[in-house]
């Protein structure tokens, strides 16, 4: 089993894969990161993701100290398998909005919630709405590709509108993050 402790050695891992089989299409480091950060800094001990793909985005965060939840609608042989990181980490498949309610409705600790999956406006509107309900004091939402993708980009701008306190971090695809006071 692959040892993962360091962000460093996530970045090498993830490198060599890429390079081995050409896998394309995650969070930059940089955005991995923020994630990491935001889960440790806050000792976030639960996520729950919208859009697992691979699991690049689910080692960051079991890499800062949660429990991962992913949700995809296909179920693509993930990254954190083989290494300790795949034991912070359940996969579900099918939709996120379906399903992220029955666990989220049981937690009374903080979460951070990853959304990175529909990139169309309904999609994120979807994802986003089926977290509104259990949102509690503390948890954190976090949007990826708001800059990559303009339906993302006009979803978080009609949150703003609306009152939510969303503030952009300038990552290369975008990142919008709604701290729920």
């Amino acid at each position: 089993m692959k040892e993962i402790r360091t962000p460093d050695e996530l970045i090498a891992y993830g490198r060599a894969l890429q390079v081995a089989h050409g896998f394309k299409g995650w969070i930059s480091d940089e955005e991995g990161e923020i994630l990491r950060r935001y889960i440790a800094d806050r000792k976030i001990t639960v996520a729950y993701e919208c859009g697992t793909r691979r699991g690049w985005s689910a080692c960051w965060m079991a890499l800062g100290g949660a429990f991962v939840h992913t949700w995809d609608i296909e179920d693509l042989e993930g990254i954190e398998r083989g290494t300790n990181l795949g034991e912070r980490i359940q996969r579900h498949i099918g939709p996120f909005d379906l399903g992220v309610g029955k666990p989220l409705n049981y937690e009374k600790e903080p979460v951070l919630i990853f959304i990175d999956g529909d990139h169309s406006y309904e999609g994120v509107q979807r994802d986003f709405e089926a977290v509104l309900p259990y949102l509690l004091q503390g948890d954190v939402v976090v949007f990826n590709d708001t800059k990559s993708w303009k339906n993302v980009a006009q979803y978080i701008d009609d949150l703003k509108k609306l009152g939510f306190p969303v503030k952009d971090i300038d990552t290369y695809y975008g990142t919008a993050v709604l701290e729920w006071a």
